[in-house]
């Protein structure tokens, strides 16, 4: 993500969101801060082990650094890339 933020975060056509389940808002904040993440970041909050379970369940999530490419039209085109063929999806989208 940090690559395709250098190589693709000024274009207005794209959007990265980092979501995430810490704890507390103030772990969060310090991963975020420690990593130097600078495009969006949430906070889904934290309500035990069994709920962040459920939000990967629900949105099909293997790991915890999942990554979506999400079409203007709100469908999903394609998740959990490698990163060489996120960096390619990426420029290849922005192309068009």
């Amino acid at each position: 993500m940090r690559q395709a933020s250098a190589d693709f975060g000024q274009d207005p056509r794209l959007a990265i969101i980092s979501l995430h389940t810490n704890e507390t808002p103030e772990q969060a904040l310090r991963y975020i801060n420690e990593a130097a993440l600078d495009w969006t970041q949430g906070f889904l909050g934290y309500d035990g082990p069994a709920r962040t379970q459920e939000i990967m369940n629900r949105y099909e999530i293997g790991h915890y650094f999942a990554n979506y490419f999400v079409g203007p039209d709100g469908k999903v085109i394609a998740k959990d890339l490698p990163t060489g063929a996120m960096h390619a999806a990426l420029a290849a989208a922005l192309k068009k």
